[in-house]
């Protein structure tokens, strides 16, 4: 006897639906109204039983006005666009990978929808890229970068996850570098820079205990930190975590 084996695939809820939690990460600007975005629809090939990926059809249709995209079309931009950014990374002058960043996200940013991932994936670069710049227009615009991604983790990715905890820090460390920066007088008008700043830090700790990818860095700064907060104020920042992500 012949035994059949059959695949069955089973898409996660984020994948059934085009918006993706509401975060159109996907989204392209429809060519045809302009107003709505083109979403990616996934379902079976019709007339095809198995339900292998190989048979998984993506229709492009606008939220807005119904309009089909022919999906080799979208697929061809989306490979442009890819391959665009990948150039825009590759410089080898700084400058020239910011400029080229920054470029990218001014044009495509017309035709993508403010989530989209190739967006968020070029501003990673552009805020990896401005790292050792500490100015004050190079620090807002990576503290800018960085509540963006984690708007959209609020969206596709919920709670604890270790993106979210990689991002905290980086927030954290641009957070530091601000207070840093201020005054005593201004330290002492911008309080809540420096409450985000340690919320942050406790924050990225309780998701990366344990992680083979959190550094050292992150570690030595919780344990400076929770060696000099009193312990009260300590006790009310975990107890927002607690909230935040266990509530």
């Amino acid at each position: 006897h012949k035994t059949t084996h059959i695949q069955r695939i089973y898409m996660c809820l984020r994948c059934l639906d085009p918006s993706e939690f509401k975060s159109k990460i996907s989204g392209i600007l429809c060519t045809k109204c302009r107003v709505g975005w083109i979403l990616p629809r996934m379902s079976p090939n019709s007339g095809n039983d198995n339900e292998s990926l190989q048979n998984i059809e993506i229709k492009w249709i606008c939220e807005q006005c119904g309009f089909m995209a022919n999906s080799d079309k979208v697929s061809k931009l989306l490979d442009n666009l890819g391959k665009e950014l990948s150039d825009c990374d590759r410089h080898d002058n700084l400058a020239h990978k910011v400029s080229g960043l920054q470029k990218f996200v001014a044009a495509r940013g017309k035709i993508l929808h403010e989530n989209h991932y190739l967006l968020a994936r070029a501003g990673s670069l552009l805020a990896s890229a401005l790292q050792n710049n500490s100015s004050k227009q190079s620090l807002a615009l990576r503290k800018q970068i960085i509540r963006k991604n984690l708007t959209i983790l609020d969206l596709v990715d919920p709670g604890l996850s270790r993106l979210r905890g990689f991002e905290l820090f980086k927030l954290h460390q641009i957070l530091f570098q601000q207070v840093v920066q201020l005054s005593a007088e201004e330290r002492g008008k911008h309080m809540d820079l420096a409450q985000e700043m340690n919320q942050t830090l406790l924050e990225a700790r309780e998701i990366l205990e344990g992680d083979i990818g959190m550094s050292s860095e992150l570690e030595s700064s919780y344990q400076m930190l929770i060696s000099t907060m009193h312990p009260d104020v300590l006790k009310q920042f975990q107890s927002n975590i607690q909230n935040k992500y266990y509530s």
